[in-house]
This record gives C-alpha cells, structure tokens and sequence, in this order.
C-alpha cells in the first residue's frame, strides 16, 4: 500500500505457504515479510533533503515442517523456525523441535491436528549481551475449515513454554478467512498476533498485525 499528502506512508507484506503430502509424509513450508516506511518532515535530515523516509517495520518469519506418518493418525515432526522483527528487539530467534502430532480429521472440507514436542530456542536481540538460549516444550494445532464452495478458514497456533523458566512463554496465532475470486485466485483477511511474556525493554508483550490481501494458489 502508498499514501500520499498529509500521510506519507509505504507499506509491503508478502506471504507463501506451499505444502506436500503423500501417504505417509508431509512436508510444509511457510514464510513472510513485511516492510513498513513513514516519510517525515525535518529541518535538517542526516541525507540533506527536504524530507526522508523512516523504517516504521520490519518483519520476517519462516519454518520448514517434517511430518512422518508412523501410523495413520499418528505422526512425528521436526521443525526448525526462524524469525526476526527488529522493532521487537529480536535480531533473530531460531527454534529447533521435534515432536509427536495427532491428525484427528483429514477430511475434503476439514482438517484438524494437534502437536507436543521439545524444541531448543536460540534467541538473539539487537540488544548487547542479551542472548539466551534453552529448551523449551511445544503445543500446536492446525485447523482448516472449508466454510462453503468458496470460502475458506484456516488458522495455525503455536506456543513456546520454557521448560527453564515458567515465566518466559511466547507463542504465535496465524489466523486466516479466505474467498475465492477465480479458480486461482483468492481474497484473504489475515490476523497475526505475536505473543511474548518476557519482551525486550521498552516493547510489548502483544503485537497485532491485519492484513486485508489478494493471493494465488497453485
């Protein structure tokens, strides 16, 4: 998106999922970015113009997911996820787990599983001298609902508890409603909520981000 005149603002958000399954394997990944600019006016800007342009977000996330169906319903996973969001404070956060999970339905219009497991956390703020790393357990579900012909539910949860600290949890909510407007083309309305109970001074423990968007599937 762009907006000109009294708000001058430049924003960008781009997501991809692409999945793979056979009987007994399935194989997913999932990234995103978004980008965030604010144009403001100032006497004396470090770049010697009238105006300059200011970094008002930045995020990337992405995760890679082993499934293997030891038997049908039952499965064991491995995951390792990366993420950054530098108005967070968080540099990077690399997570590595591995776990069992549970596909309670995998019908045509709906999809259920759920998911425990142990994953060792890297976390690495812009901060100096504030990295922490140690193991924590893993809680998820994955839901998919197809709501008519045309529409669509999905939503992906998942959170961090430390096996170290019982105060310091973070968690992520992906929830999405989507409707088709071709056989290949959809509209999508996006929620994002990050979840941190121990955040980086001087930020929040809750972070928002809604996305009304046009996507393609293939």
């Amino acid at each position: 998106s762009m907006s000109t005149g009294n708000t001058e603002r430049r924003t960008a958000n781009a997501a991809a999922e692409a999945i793979r399954r056979t009987d007994d394997t399935r194989f997913t990944l999932r990234g995103s970015w978004d980008y965030g600019q604010d144009r403001q006016d100032t006497d004396v800007p470090p770049d010697g113009s009238r105006d300059s342009w200011v970094l008002t977000q930045r995020r990337t996330y992405g995760n890679a997911k082993f499934d293997y169906f030891v038997t049908d319903p039952l499965y064991a996973y491995a995951a390792v996820t990366g993420e950054n969001d530098i108005f967070a404070d968080l540099q990077l956060r690399v997570t590595y787990g591995a776990g069992l999970g549970y596909q309670f339905f995998d019908e045509a219009r709906f999809s259920l599983s759920g998911e425990a497991g142990v994953s060792y956390v890297d976390q690495r703020p812009y901060t100096p001298d504030l990295d922490r790393k140690y193991t924590a357990a893993r809680l998820a579900y994955a839901l998919r609902w197809d709501i008519s012909d045309g529409t669509q539910l999905l939503q992906n949860v998942e959170i961090f508890p430390s096996l170290e600290d019982k105060d310091d949890v973070f968690g992520k909510a992906d929830t999405r409603l989507r409707t088709s407007l071709t056989d290949t083309m959809f509209a999508q309305l996006q929620w994002v909520f990050d979840y941190n109970n121990k955040p980086a001074p001087g930020t929040d423990r809750q972070d928002h981000r809604l996305v009304l968007g046009i996507g393609w599937s293939f």
